[in-house]
């Protein structure tokens, strides 16, 4: 945990999700989804969390819960 929050801060939640491309090392707390999405759908959420991760001026985007979440 402690090597996930030098990446991404320690003002943040779990999960952290942290990836390398090429030199450079991305991290970023969440996304929590529930159900979580698959398929093309997943592959289209993950585009759009590393565009944000690699946008050195974004901090976050958060919106309460309306349900509970579904684990399994």
């Amino acid at each position: 945990m402690a090597e996930a929050l030098a990446l991404v801060g320690t003002d943040v939640g779990v999960p952290v999700l942290a990836f390398h491309d090429g030199d450079e090392v991305y991290a970023i707390s969440g996304p929590v989804l529930s159900p979580v999405v698959t398929g093309d759908e997943a592959l289209d959420l993950w585009d759009h969390v590393v565009a944000l991760a690699r946008t050195p001026n974004f901090f976050e985007l958060k919106r309460s819960r309306t349900a509970l979440l579904q684990l399994g």
